[in-house]
């Protein structure tokens, strides 16, 4: 046997086309599925080189269906096979080549992913797995099933590819999971009231139950009258007195259909009672405080674990790489934030700079019901100051995709921050992703020039990923920097606010104390 035809032997086996045509689908699929890398690609040979390799996985693809055609059907020019055909044979070859490096490039982009952002990954799989598979399937059975020459195969092929699509179909239009609640609120401090937010498993209403001052209420996520039934993610906004050492519940119906006129619901569910307290005015404050988990919410759990008690919780954001989808921040923020609170004390939110990225990113303040990312919040004896430092970047880096005007919003945060009528004679803690606060200099001086005339002496942030006492920007003042997620460690700290002092612990996932200082104010107030 020549090589030609041992060639030709094996590059029109069946098996051979068979597991080639499956790759020369799936490489592009996991390929754009995974294309948040793209940007880093692009900048190092050049701008659309990405896009380019997309489309030639696309043609690349076609070639694979056109020789898997003339394989079938013995397709003939001019009195001669086109599979025994030098031309076709090359161009087999080539396909299978060009598949097996395009699927080598797709695996490699899943590996260089990361943990984190994998799941970004295989989630827009999922999203594009079922169109895919009934494109495929379709080619397949018009290439294939009028090839088998057994009726009764031929018959019971075509009847369980209709059962499949009916069922399909059905499970698209009715829901075919429990409906439930998936974990315990989170109660929101946003400066103005708190916002209690909890998430479900599919979209429907929500709403919170409880008794103030001899009145029962059953306050409803809605907006303007209308409930809002669209979402996972259920936020009602409640008086801070109405909350405050008081019981209440969270309730949600599931909506199944809504129309213009009519609809329908499905089943409701109730959660237990859970009964609130804040530390307002306590003369010993204990806050738990986390910064920069990244999805890693198990080894986060391990290290506040060690924490000890504690009455509130303070987040310093970058729950995920970034915001795609609804149920990255019910996982990682409602989710998380209700395990370790179980819906009993507050929150108070500050905003890292991984959840300023993403098409989900600007529906963050909604879903945790903040009117702004930088507000105060009055503790009784102490007032925090919540900063949002917004990107680490300037505004055209490519990582953006042109959708970020952060330079803008610094500009009027620190302009607010200027005038804020904020109490000098407060004891005031500021609060910020990264401790920079604006990464264009004029801005970052202003900033901390108002918090050195508020007599701001405590920074608490995140964003390094390191713990520790830091140099400030400022003289006089002490920058704080939680540990967080650091390849095979969490570190979680505790903050004490007690009289003119401030004490400060971390502890890492393994049980170890990493940090330990008291720093006490120099000026009694």
């Amino acid at each position: 046997m020549t090589l030609r035809e041992k060639a030709t032997k094996f590059m029109f086996h069946g098996v051979t086309l068979g597991v080639l045509s499956a790759l020369s689908v799936l490489a592009p699929l996991v390929y754009y599925s995974f294309r948040f890398g793209w940007v880093y690609v692009d900048q190092a040979v050049f701008d659309g080189f990405c896009l380019t390799l997309f489309c030639l996985m696309m043609i690349n693809a076609l070639l694979g269906a056109a020789i898997d055609v003339c394989k079938i059907y013995h397709i003939e020019c001019r009195n001669i096979r086109l599979l025994e055909t030098k031309w076709v044979l090359a161009a087999a070859i080539v396909h299978g080549a060009l598949t097996c490096l395009f699927a080598i490039v797709a695996l490699v982009f899943v590996a260089v992913a990361g943990a984190e952002s994998a799941s970004v990954g295989f989630r827009f799989i999922g999203e594009s797995l079922p169109a895919f598979a009934a494109a495929y399937g379709a080619v397949v059975l018009a290439l294939f099933l009028p090839k088998v020459a057994n009726r009764k195969l031929r018959a019971a092929v075509a009847a369980i590819t209709v059962f499949v699509t009916v069922v399909a179909i059905l499970g698209a239009v009715f829901p075919c999971t429990p409906y439930r609640i998936l974990s315990h609120p989170i109660v929101i401090d946003n400066g103005r009231d708190y916002s209690v937010v909890f998430a479900t498993n599919d979209i429907g209403t929500g709403y919170i139950e409880y008794t103030y001052d001899g009145t029962q209420y059953k306050v409803y996520d809605e907006n303007n009258g209308r409930l809002n039934g669209d979402s996972c993610i259920h936020t009602i906004r409640v008086p801070y007195e109405h909350l405050e050492d008081n019981a209440y519940r969270v309730g949600t119906r599931r909506v199944i259909d809504e129309l213009s006129y009519g609809g329908r619901t499905g089943a409701e569910r109730v959660s237990d009672e859970y009964r609130f307290a804040s530390m307002k005015g306590d003369a010993e404050q204990n806050y738990l405080m986390i910064s920069d988990w990244h999805t890693h919410t198990r080894k986060a759990k391990k290290a506040i674990d060690c924490v000890g008690a504690y009455g509130g919780v303070i987040m310093l954001g970058d729950s995920s790489p970034g915001l795609n989808f609804e149920e990255e921040v019910s996982a990682y923020i409602v989710e998380f934030g209700g395990e370790i609170t179980q819906g009993r004390m507050p929150i108070v939110f500050a905003r890292g700079n991984h959840e300023t990225r993403g098409p989900y990113a600007g529906k963050l303040a909604d879903d945790l019901g903040m009117d702004k990312y930088y507000y105060t919040v009055d503790t009784g004896d102490y007032t925090f100051l919540v900063l949002d430092s917004g990107e680490d970047k300037q505004d055209d880096h490519p990582e953006y995709g042109g959708m970020v005007d952060y330079a803008q919003y610094r500009r009027q945060m620190v302009e607010w921050l200027e005038r804020a009528p904020i109490d000098r004679s407060d004891r005031i803690v500021a609060l910020v992703h990264s401790s920079e606060i604006a990464i264009e200099e004029d801005l970052r001086d202003r900033a901390y020039r108002r918090l050195t005339e508020l007599g701001v002496q405590y920074v608490f942030s995140g964003h390094t990923h390191l713990c520790g006492v830091t140099e400030s920007y400022a003289a006089g003042m002490i920058t704080y920097e939680d540990g967080g997620f650091d390849a095979d460690r969490f570190i979680a700290s505790k903050i004490v606010l007690r009289g003119d002092a401030v004490d400060i612990q971390a502890w890492n996932d393994k049980g170890q104390l990493v940090f330990d200082n008291a720093h006490r104010s120099t000026t009694a107030r």
